[in-house]
């Protein structure tokens, strides 16, 4: 019953949509990182950085479209302040 009232309200999840590959987001965050030279690629200060999607990894695993995915071109390495306004109101 409560799975018919989530799917009613959210949608049916499509369980392959939702697990992202660690190994993969590792790498892809690493690539980020080196582009960036360690640094955030905003505000260019050295901090706790981590790396965050333009197109969200998991529209583009909707669209079939995984290369965009893990494309470094599809990622910002930003820290965590400003990753925080960029997923709120996009920069």
């Amino acid at each position: 019953m409560f799975k018919n009232d989530a799917d009613d309200i959210f949608g049916p999840l499509d369980p392959e949509v939702r697990k992202r590959n660690p190994y993969k987001q590792r790498l892809w965050v690493n690539e980020l990182k080196d582009e960036a030279n360690h640094k955030c690629m905003v505000d260019r200060i050295i901090k706790k950085c981590i790396g965050s999607h333009i197109k969200s990894w998991k529209q583009c695993i909707k669209e079939g479209n995984e290369e965009q995915a893990w494309d470094i071109n599809n990622g910002l390495y930003l820290n965590r302040n400003v990753d925080v306004i960029f997923e709120r109101v996009g920069l």
